[in-house]
């Protein structure tokens, strides 16, 4: 019987999610600012800001004891609603970023269980 994800699992899980961000809003920036593409602004900060905000609302809520795969899997939820987001606003299917939907379907199916 599973009883969860362990505590060091989930702790990547937020590093990675982080770094994630970060990368997306120095994409967003470089796009912006650097090549001066015309991207929404205003809708894809939110998003970012979003996805912040629940990375840094888990970090400050550290769980004891093992974390259930239920909350584990609504973390990388979020990832891809939020992906989901980004790409709709910055270019659909077309964007160059399409593969960092990876990164949360290969975390699900390692970590966590076949329900």
């Amino acid at each position: 019987m599973n009883d969860g994800v362990p505590l060091a699992v989930y702790r990547r899980l937020l590093v990675l999610r982080t770094c994630a961000i970060t990368a997306q809003l120095a994409a967003l920036l470089v796009a912006h600012y650097g090549l001066k593409l015309g991207v929404p602004m205003g809708a894809s900060l939110a998003v970012i800001g979003a996805q912040a905000g629940s990375v840094a609302l888990a970090a400050w809520r550290w769980p004891r004891t093992r974390v259930p795969e239920g909350l584990y899997g609504a973390h990388l939820a979020l990832d891809l609603v939020g992906l989901t987001a980004l790409f709709y606003l910055n270019g659909g299917y077309a964007n160059p970023f399409a593969f960092s939907y990876l990164m949360p379907l290969a975390l699900a199916a390692t970590v966590l269980g076949r329900a």
